[in-house]
């Protein structure tokens, strides 16, 4: 599934393969997914379990439940969950916010986990 309109909403109720998204100002819910890939700015994801995280764009919000391995290369990227298995910075000015302590990988400056 790829979403490259801005100023979206999207649902996708059941199980995804890879979902990218392009576009900008906007959010999506979605159930499960094998990998999630948000290369837009000020996008919102809601969703339940996905094995890949990745954000190459910058200032979005993620509100996950289950979250395998995360990479964030861009910045000001907030992250928010139950479980973070691996997290991979590389931007800048990023946050998790999760319930278990994630292994991390900090690659880029002024990252924190809370």
């Amino acid at each position: 599934m790829r979403i490259t309109k801005s100023d979206f909403e999207t649902v996708l109720n059941g199980q995804c393969g890879a979902v990218v998204i392009t576009g900008s100002n906007g959010s999506v819910n979605v159930d499960h997914a094998q990998s999630i890939r948000v290369e837009g700015t000020k996008v919102t994801v809601l969703n339940e379990k996905v094995e890949t995280l990745e954000a190459i764009g910058s200032d979005n919000t993620f509100n996950m439940t289950e979250v395998g391995h995360a990479t964030i290369a861009g910045n000001r990227n907030t992250l928010l969950g139950r479980n973070y298995r691996q997290v991979t910075f590389k931007g800048q000015g990023n946050a998790v916010n999760t319930d278990n302590e994630p292994q991390l990988d900090d690659q880029g400056t002024g990252n924190k986990v809370i």
